[in-house]
């Protein structure tokens, strides 16, 4: 298990960074520390900070990354989260 860079970028809203490591073959299916994917990292902090987030751009990066990772996961790599 280990956290990459594209588990930072997508938790905190870094679409370019998220999109360039998706363009250079980023791995979407390693597990970090708490045994999430980069696109459950990008969902949970997402739904911890909406309420929150004072800025509405900030919630559109998060959902745009959560999109991009789901794009390119293979359907049962898809989960619901609580």
């Amino acid at each position: 298990y280990g956290r990459t860079p594209l588990h930072i970028a997508a938790k905190y809203g870094y679409v370019r960074v998220v999109e360039a490591l998706l363009a250079a073959g980023a791995p979407l299916d390693v597990l970090d520390e708490k045994k999430e994917t980069p696109l459950q990292k990008a969902l949970v902090y997402l739904k911890a900070q909406l309420p929150d987030l004072p800025d509405p751009n900030d919630a559109y990066q998060l959902a745009l990354i959560a999109l991009l990772l789901a794009q390119r996961m293979p359907v049962s790599a898809l989960t619901v989260l609580d």
